[in-house]
């Protein structure tokens, strides 16, 4: 069985989309696909091989500047959201992406709990005239004091450390399962993140629907790191 979870990043001229196929082994990995070399045309998948473990390792997201990736991965017992300090400008990315060469992985500490902590999503967040520096993520956890099942959560950063998560609320969560939240980059018309995740809660077509609200606030985020 395959399943793949798309996340994307792309500057002007170039994509790549990220994606956590199922190996034979019944683990997630990511892999990629790019357009680096000819705009109309995708190639790969290519495996990310200093992010996958012999675990379940999904959920890519870069920050704006591509110089840090973070992914849950379960390769400690539970899952967990980790980071990877990228040592190269998008100029070379790609480079980067397809080298075997393994980079150190570190678990953050600070938005991973004993519970499972997953689907880690940096939106990026406009000012007038410019974007800030990633200062907010949202992920979802299924930690204690939660409203039930899988939570989404946010943390923001300041100083150059994400303060401790905060559950989303009543408003957006349920005691069902809430999963995999993401937000439109193109929010030029609305002054908060425009969410969309997945939930298994009553009201649906059944099994997990999407559904879309807004999360936190543009103002609300801390600007600069």
């Amino acid at each position: 069985m395959s399943r793949n979870l798309l996340t994307r990043a792309s500057t002007r001229k170039e994509s790549t989309c990220y994606s956590t196929p199922t190996t034979a082994r019944g683990d997630l990995q990511i892999k990629f696909v790019h357009n680096f070399n000819d705009k109309t045309k995708a190639e790969g998948p290519f495996e990310v091989s200093w992010l996958n473990s012999y675990k379940d390792d999904a959920y890519p997201t870069f920050s704006s500047d591509f110089s840090t990736v973070y992914f849950c991965s379960n390769r400690d017992g539970n899952f967990d959201i980790f980071e990877v300090a990228v040592p190269t400008d998008k100029k070379q990315l790609l480079q980067t992406l397809l080298s075997d060469k393994l980079l150190p992985v570190t678990k953050n500490t600070r938005l991973s709990s004993p519970a499972d902590d997953k689907c880690p999503h940096l939106p990026g967040s406009y000012l007038p005239g410019k974007w800030s520096n990633d200062n907010v993520m949202y992920f979802v956890s299924d930690r204690s004091g939660g409203y039930g099942g899988f939570d989404i959560y946010y943390s923001t950063r300041e100083n150059s450390q994400w303060k401790q998560p905060v559950n989303m609320g009543n408003r957006i969560n349920t005691t069902y399962d809430e999963y995999r939240p993401v937000t439109l980059r193109d929010r030029s018309n609305f002054d908060y993140h425009v969410g969309i995740f997945s939930s298994n809660r009553p009201g649906g077509k059944g099994g997990f629907d999407l559904y879309a609200v807004g999360f936190l606030k543009v103002e609300e985020i801390p600007y600069g790191q």
